[in-house]
């Protein structure tokens, strides 16, 4: 080839990028939501979901705002469809209201209420990921007829952790609050609480797993400016990306923005005739980074003692000021859901994840038993219901929260713990 096609060619190319890049600066909504989610995350990326989902950033209120303890409440009016496979098992489309917690003005509520009452606290399996707010346990479990007969207030918030429980029912606790439920979700309540202690998890956690680039300072500096202005500026650069070329993307551009996904932790559930795909996006990998991280460890029991302990001593504490009863509620997560019936893509996952549960469960029941909580393990429940009902499902395949039919065995559970 000559220079002059040469020059042509790559004149050519870089025109249909140019007609690619400022065609989807135009109609964004043209990707379909799966791709979105996919992007990495960035100014690109905050940029399409403003855009596409009318989600403004800068209208996210905060319950605490200082450092470490910052705690997002998300406005309403946010339109996140749920997947398609979530809608065949009753999910709905992703609200959040005014106060951030799944009832509108439940911070009022709270505050001024002159009733008895009990609060749960927790992460999106807590909170009505993808439900009404009356399909969460902590509705039904306040409102049956049952041994609470009180209100149970749901001030679940997804992504948070054990810290951040702890500075939730700080402002929410009130002399009314007889009870007090922990939600405990098993696969990432330890990161966040890493998270919380550890300014430099991100960091520390591509160590770990091998990630760090071993060129030379100046060449990793000089890398970095050039791939922060293509990933922050260029739609097509990140779409790149999103449309499954990740590895390419890695050796190209020098970092993965999504490191979380290099593990497949996809699985398969299996009763009787039935047969359900799970995770089918590939979620929260890190799950499997924990149960590792864990297994390698020499004193992993002690190692989960010491990060799960202080955070429930200040809850302990602070219900113990009140006069409350407290519950730490471990729920499981899909995978541990379904017990023998959950075939992992990657084998090697089964037992590692087997035994990160059973550490955790016997962890928190010690722990539990020191600060004189009632430690309620939902997991055996769970897997029974699921055994006797192979029709219907606890856990939803795609985005892997609690289905109604969830939420409902966690209440019962806990009902049938209560002394």
């Amino acid at each position: 080839m000559n220079s002059k096609n040469f020059f042509l060619l790559i004149t050519s190319v870089l025109f249909a990028i140019l007609i690619c890049e400022v065609f989807l600066r135009l109609y964004p909504s043209i990707l379909s939501d799966k791709l979105i989610f996919k992007l990495p995350y960035g100014k690109v990326r905050d940029d399409i979901f403003k855009r596409v989902f009318k989600i403004d950033k800068e209208k996210i209120d905060y319950l605490i705002y200082e450092k470490d303890k910052k705690i997002p409440l998300y406005q309403n009016n946010i339109d996140w469809k749920s997947n398609t496979k979530d809608l065949e098992w009753g999910a709905e489309s992703i609200a959040y209201y005014n106060s951030g917690f799944c009832e509108p003005e439940i911070s009022d509520l709270i505050l001024n209420s002159k009733d008895t009452n009990g609060i749960a606290v927790g992460d999106s399996f807590t909170y009505c990921f993808s439900l009404s707010p009356e399909q969460s346990w902590p509705y039904k479990l306040g409102n049956l007829n049952n041994k609470i007969n009180n209100k149970v207030y749901n001030l679940g918030i997804k992504g948070q952790g054990p810290y951040q429980y702890y500075y939730i029912l700080k402002k929410y606790i009130n002399k009314n609050t007889k009870y007090v439920f922990i939600g405990w979700y098993e696969g990432n309540d330890l990161r966040d609480i890493i998270k919380y202690l550890n300014s430099n998890y991100k960091k520390d956690s591509k160590k770990f797993k091998d990630l760090i680039n071993k060129k030379s300072k100046n060449k990793n500096n000089l890398r970095k400016s050039i791939t922060s202005h293509l990933r922050n500026n260029y739609y097509i650069i990140n779409l790149v990306y999103a449309v499954g070329v990740g590895e390419i993307y890695k050796k190209i551009f020098g970092f993965d923005t999504n490191e979380e996904r290099i593990t497949n932790l996809q699985y398969s559930y299996k009763n009787q005739n039935r047969e359900v795909k799970f995770n089918i996006e590939n979620s929260d990998t890190d799950e499997v980074f924990h149960a590792n991280l864990v297994a390698q460890m020499e004193d992993s029991e002690n190692f989960l003692y010491e990060k799960y302990y202080f955070p429930l001593y200040k809850i302990s504490q602070l219900a113990k000021s009140h006069k409350t009863k407290t519950y730490l509620v471990y729920i499981p997560s899909a995978y541990n859901a379904f017990g023998k019936n959950i075939i992992f893509e990657e084998k090697d996952h089964t037992q590692k994840l087997i035994d990160f549960s059973t550490l955790q469960r016997k962890t928190l029941k010690k722990i539990s038993d020191e600060l004189n909580f009632l430690f309620v393990d939902t997991s055996q429940d769970i897997i029974n219901f699921n055994n006797l009902n192979p029709e219907i499902l606890t856990h939803f395949p795609a985005n892997v929260h609690l289905t109604e039919n969830g939420h409902d065995v966690i209440s019962k559970s806990i009902l049938n713990n209560l002394e």
